[in-house]
């Protein structure tokens, strides 16, 4: 048996197992049938898309259903549990046996397997993964295919994200939150080293283990000036809008280490505090990466010293040039800051920053003009309506008057 459900079996084990009502499996059905967006996706993405299931209650139906029927597998590994969802795949627990070992596996959607940008991406992230090594990042094993699907084992990190972390206990400390920021702060300067911008630094994809090792993973959206030609259209992805570098919301694909040094210094700001730098949708968070001043760090916690809001609103500034210029000079403000000694880095002048002050018509991203460009056809549009009817109005008072 395949390592998914299908959806047939989906649904026989989710109303057998009482995890959904058949009411609830046809509402997904009716999803699946009715709404573009979701005609690719599984019943059981579905179930999860719509809250009428959470992941540990469908960990647990997987389960289960292996408990009845033969092992759950895929290749040379046999499927334990599900660990989480991202933007390409779901990783699972597996079993390698030829090891005998304990691996992530991350399994390709099958909605991408037809999609070949999708499909390279996730080959790109397996093949720059797998060359690397470093303590601070999550190893690639193996990749291969089987059964139609895509897939690559990766280092099992037993431990919690630091997403996880943060939403148990509201915040980090801050000498942890500091400790974890210089050891990702390694991993970096090591993928930057190989020319690599990761472009997707956030707690989701930091795993934090018993010993207390950061641990980067997800190279989903990896940049690579080797790799370009792999990939050749890099607008379908730009990373999470709450940690995103005011660049790479504005679309742009010249980006460098010091977006991931803005990202950092985002999931930074998110351990010490206990909630992203900015609030809103996804629009009016972009907009504000671009335009908005960082709220400062100690007006959501009184206790952060000054010198820490200091390195963050560098590592945070609006231009790339005005943030910091290496791994080095970061490395030096956050130890001194950690000793106790003030950082040497300049404070900002919001107001200075061009990209703050450009007129968003000329951004890019042209995030206003495509609001109000949208605005525009739906203006247009009502106006053709109108016009329509009056015309069809004045058919008609022309047929009355003729007969």
């Amino acid at each position: 048996m395949e390592y998914y459900l299908s959806d047939k079996e989906f649904m026989h084990a989710a109303i057998q197992g009482k995890y959904l009502t058949a009411e609830q499996v046809a509402r997904c059905k009716q999803s699946q049938k009715n709404a573009p967006k979701h005609k690719d996706k599984m019943l059981h993405e579905l179930a999860l898309y719509h809250n009428l299931m959470s992941v540990e209650q469908l960990d647990r139906l997987y389960k289960e259903t292996r408990k009845k029927n033969k092992a759950l597998a895929i290749g040379n590994y046999e499927i334990k549990s599900i660990l989480g969802e991202g933007g390409l795949g779901v990783v699972y627990l597996a079993k390698q046996l030829s090891m005998k070992r304990n691996v992530a596996l991350k399994v390709l959607y099958r909605k991408w397997v037809q999609d070949e940008e999708f499909r390279k991406r996730f080959l790109l992230e397996a093949r720059i993964v797998g060359k690397l090594s470093h303590t601070n990042l999550i190893q690639v094993f193996d990749i291969g295919y089987d059964k139609g699907h895509y897939y690559f084992s990766m280092e099992y990190v037993p431990g919690s994200t630091l997403e996880q972390i943060i939403n148990k206990d509201d915040y980090i400390p801050l000498e942890k939150a500091m400790d974890h920021t210089l050891q990702l702060l390694d991993a970096l300067n090591y993928i930057w080293k190989k020319n690599l911008v990761h472009r997707d630094i956030k707690p989701s994809n930091i795993i934090i283990n018993k010993e207390q090792i950061a641990k980067l993973g997800d190279f989903g959206f990896v940049k690579s000036k080797m790799d370009e030609q792999l990939v050749q259209n890099d607008d379908f992805v730009l990373g999470t809008p709450d940690y995103m570098s005011p660049e790479q919301a504005m679309g742009k694909n010249d980006l460098d280490y010091r977006s991931d040094i803005y990202s950092l210094g985002a999931t930074f700001y998110h351990m010490i505090t206990g909630s992203a730098p900015y609030d809103g949708s996804e629009s009016v968070i972009i907009r504000q990466h671009i335009k908005a001043a960082i709220p400062s760090p100690l007006s959501i916690r009184g206790s952060i010293p000054p010198g820490v809001c200091q390195i963050i609103e560098k590592m945070m500034a609006k231009e790339p040039q005005d943030r910091y210029q290496s791994y080095e000079n970061l490395k030096r403000d956050l130890v001194l800051v950690k000793e106790g000694s003030s950082p040497k880095a300049e404070r900002l002048d919001i107001n200075k920053s061009t990209i703050a002050r450009q007129d968003f018509f000329g951004l890019p991203a042209q995030i206003y003009k495509l609001e109000e460009e949208i605005k525009r056809l739906k203006y247009r549009e009502i106006y053709y309506q109108i016009l329509i009817v009056i015309l069809c109005s004045t058919l008609v008072i022309i047929l009355l008057l003729a007969g």
